[in-house]
């Protein structure tokens, strides 16, 4: 072997892990381990003469010979196989960099071919692609070869997941993980998957799949220990982990660290693994490797710059939302309901809410360098209810007319005009229908209907009630259904069904009632009594169940109203799509009609046009039949064109009765697309409130939480989100709340834990 030739290196890849090794020629044939994943492997013999200079079969991809090449002339490489700069320009650029390196600059070769003028940005950031798809599908491929052999993946699928792979490069300009696609396609488990990868030192990305491993910057050209054939003494004596958000990179010694490592020596080994923003002071690393890294114990070598979250959009209201001014609360807790407080009044045109534009965030930059978006800002939206008017950019809301401006659970403002009804609603008032504010003098009488924007009453005795906005009982309800859209404040609640979205506040009892709410129940005074109870965010009471009464059912943290009520709004929807496809076909019945119509007519037109022809060519032969006296020829000819006016006079009344058919085609076309126009209009309004209840529900976080200020009865039932108890026993001031932990000897995540109640 000559001198120079032990001074020459060659290239070579683990066949397990694709980890790429410069190696001296010396070492060609010899057995080495592997140091990303322990894999033995014997090195590629020496070439012979005329053979391939690696000794190695040509490589599938052209690309992958680039791969191959020292890894600073990579993206050169590329450059000159894409004719975007010629060899000569190259060496030049490559010895530009080299001088630079000396003088202790960080000069990638890249952004230097964009500094000079060779290369365009446009051209580097395609070069970068490029070298990104040759790095991911040189070790997608060994990915392939490991799946198939253990058995995780047929041949043919990882073949079809690399032309997609290909695909997706050349269409989107985006790099997709083979292993992510066979997930997707549902060919690979993910556990297959991600054991491959760990054993390739590979981890991918949960949100993006893109692989750490493949390089999303040029790759610098190899310097140092590692370009003399020496491996870096910090790949076996560190590991490096990444927390989820890429924000936070630590290392973990694996051994004692001798004195030889230094901080250039961990910072240059960490840039080879992407980690380049953030990192500690020199000071900083050289005391952990003094001091901290004889503990063994994990430590933050990089810390990214967090993305700055930005502002939520906000909702402005210009009047009293406090839904509590419906009754005010008396020390003690009791309610007066007689004393309203201050109503508010608005008078047509007076601003009730604007809405305020969320700020986006700016974004931070975690550890490799990389951009790290920031929490996308929240937005609700103004809500327009009866009585109000949305302006055009959608951020202010005013009143259309003079009333009471009211804000239902959801956020809907309404301006509710005012109707007094001066005794009960029974046979003398009938029903009661209004939107807008009704005010009952009395009671609200069993077989009677009130609906409308909100509802003041003394009494609801067996009655139907839905109600948008709120509802103030200031006596009890009894034997009554009521659905309201905000708040429901009565004295208390006897046998009847309520379904809100807004706080359910009783001041003395609710006893066999059944209560559905998205806010609370409180009868912080009273008992609650055989009634089932599912309040999204939590029960309060003095008292749950006693000794006689059937035992209670009280579910706490789910939004049942809001799940019974999209159903009901779908169902609605679905009602509407069966009828719609009805005027559909009935439409596409009226089509063929007139087509119909238009062709009968057509064909009585064109006899019309033939008779209207034959009649001019008769009436020509008169003349001559009068000049030649010839009597019989004149009245045969007159007998022919009085039976042609009147088959013409017949195929007129026909014309014109197909005209009028056509017309009221015409009229019932209109109809019907008008029907569906408005259905499929309904239909979207429908879908817009199922939207928007979706977003209002998860905007709302539950309380699961049941607080009992006096005693609570054995066989209660108690249920949350995730799990239920029935009580063997009966407490007093106890709060019963779903909490989630593990138990290492039942291994239950959720318990509804009992907890005593701090008075």
């Amino acid at each position: 072997m000559t001198h120079s030739d032990e001074n020459s290196t060659f290239n070579e890849a683990c066949p397990d892990c694709g980890h790429t090794y410069r190696l001296p020629e010396s070492c060609r044939g010899k057995q080495i381990a592997c140091k990303g994943c322990g894999h033995t492997f014997r090195l590629h013999p020496a070439p012979e003469p005329g053979s391939d200079p690696d000794g190695s079969a040509p490589p599938a991809d052209p690309a992958e010979t680039v791969a191959a090449d020292d890894a600073g002339l990579v993206l050169g490489k590329l450059a000159v196989r894409h004719r975007f700069l010629t060899e000569d320009r190259l060496k030049e650029a490559v010895a530009l960099q080299r001088e630079e390196q000396d003088q202790g600059k960080h000069s990638m070769l890249g952004s230097l071919l964009v500094r000079r003028g060779l290369i365009t940005q446009k051209q580097l950031d395609f070069l970068l692609s490029v070298q990104m798809i040759m790095e991911a599908r040189r070790l997608d491929r060994r990915f392939g070869e490991i799946s198939i052999r253990n058995g995780f993946a047929e041949k043919e699928h990882v073949e079809a997941a690399l032309r997609e792979q290909e695909r997706l490069f050349k269409e989107e300009r985006s790099v997709r993980l083979i292993g992510e696609i066979l997930v997707d396609r549902g060919e690979m488990d993910p556990g297959h998957r991600d054991a491959v990868l760990e054993r390739q030192k590979r981890t991918a990305s949960p949100e993006t799949g893109a692989d750490r491993a493949a390089p999303e910057a040029e790759v610098e050209p190899a310097s140092g220990p590692a370009a003399a054939g020496e491996t870096d003494p910090c790949e076996a004596l560190f590991q490096i982990a990444f927390s989820p958000d890429g924000l936070s990179a630590s290392i973990t010694p694996n051994r004692p660290v001798p004195d030889s490592v230094s901080a250039a020596n961990l910072k240059s080994f960490l840039r080879s693994r992407e980690v380049v923003h953030g990192l500690l002071t020199d000071p900083e690393i050289e005391a952990f490797l003094r001091e901290g890294a004889r503990t063994g114990q994990p430590f933050e070598v990089a810390r990214g710059t967090p993305p700055v979250p930005g502002r939520d959009a906000e909702i402005r209201y210009h009047f009293d939302t406090d839904p509590l001014k419906v009754g005010t609360i008396k020390e003690g807790g009791g309610i007066d309901f007689k004393d309203r407080g201050d109503i508010p009044q608005v008078a047509a045109g007076d601003l009730l809410a604007e809405r305020i534009p969320p700020e986006e965030g700016t974004p931070g930059t975690d550890v490799g360098g990389r951009p790290v978006a920031p929490p996308k800002p929240r937005g609700p939206k103004l809500r327009k209810g009866r009585g109000t008017v949305l302006s055009e950019d959608g951020l202010r809301l005013s009143a259309e007319l003079p009333g009471r401006p009211e804000i239902s659970a959801d956020g809907k403002v309404f301006v509710f005009p005012e109707h007094q009804v001066p005794g009960d609603v029974d046979l003398k008032s009938g029903h009661v229908e209004f939107e807008g504010d009704i005010q009952v003098a009395g009671t609200v009488q069993k077989g009677f209907r009130v609906r409308g924007g909100s509802l003041t009453a003394n009494e609801i005795a067996g009655a139907e009630i839905d109600i948008r906005g709120d509802v103030v009982v200031t006596g009890g309800i009894i034997g009554a259904s009521i659905r309201v859209g905000g708040n429901l404040r009565a004295r208390f609640l006897h046998k009847s069904t309520v379904r809100a979205f807004g706080d359910v506040v009783l001041e003395k009892e609710a006893i066999d009632a059944t209560v559905e709410t998205s806010g609370a129940v409180i009868v912080q005074n009273g008992p609650v009594f055989s009634s089932k109870v599912v309040a999204k965010k939590g029960v309060e009471a003095a008292r749950v169940g006693s000794e006689s009464s059937n035992p209670c059912l009280l579910v706490v943290g789910t939004d049942d109203r809001v799940k019974s009520e999209i159903q009901e709004l779908q169902d609605r929807i679905d009602r509407l799509q069966e009828a719609r496809n009805g005027v559909q076909e009935a439409l596409d019945g009226l089509e063929r009609q007139k087509q119909q119509i238009a062709l009968d007519l057509g064909e009585v037109a064109q006899q019309q046009d033939a008779a209207n022809v034959k009649k001019r060519q008769i009436e020509e032969r008169v003349e001559g039949a009068r000049k030649s006296g010839d009597e019989a020829l004149l009245k045969k000819i007159r007998q022919a064109v009085a039976t042609l006016d009147s088959e013409m006079r017949e195929r007129e009344g026909t014309l014109e009765a197909f005209f009028a058919r056509e017309d009221a085609v015409d009229e019932e076309i209109a109809t019907k697309k008008e029907e569906l126009e408005r259905m499929e209009s309904e239909a979207g309004t429908l879908a817009g409130e199922i939207e928007h209840l979706n977003e209002w529900s998860k905007s709302e976080p539950p309380i699961p939480v049941v607080k009992v200020y006096g005693p609570i009865f054995p066989y209660t039932v108690i249920k949350g989100r995730h799990t239920s108890l029935t009580l063997p026993k009966g407490h007093k001031l106890v709060m019963i709340k779903e909490t989630h932990y593990d138990d290492p000897e039942d291994g239950k995540e959720w318990k509804l834990r009992l907890s005593p109640l701090k008075t």
